[in-house]
């Protein structure tokens, strides 16, 4: 079962990908809702619209930051302004737990 998840593909090997999708999955299977997941960034962004690297380490592994700075977007304000070292934690959650 344990490979099912973690190389569902049968490459023979587990990408650091794959192991640490599995690792978010497990730390999150408890959280009911996609709001709470937001509300956790959220709490860690300490309020803003955006999550840091650094804000992000004060949480996660070093795995685990890598993988959401690999999948979440550059945040850009709503006036259009990117934000160079800010992710769209908004966005993630709702594209991976919502």
């Amino acid at each position: 079962k344990f490979l099912d998840v973690v190389d569902p593909g049968r490459k023979g090997y587990v990408s650091l990908e794959d192991y640490t999708s599995f690792l978010i999955d497990k730390e999150s299977e408890n959280i009911k809702s996609s709001d709470e997941i937001e509300n956790a960034f959220q709490a860690l962004a300490e309020g803003k619209a955006y999550i840091t690297k650094e804000d992000m380490k004060q949480a996660l592994t070093p795995e685990q930051v890598q993988f959401c700075a690999s999948h979440m977007q550059q945040y850009v304000d709503p006036r259009g302004k990117s934000h160079l070292a800010g992710y769209d934690y908004v966005g993630f959650t709702n594209s991976f737990f919502g």
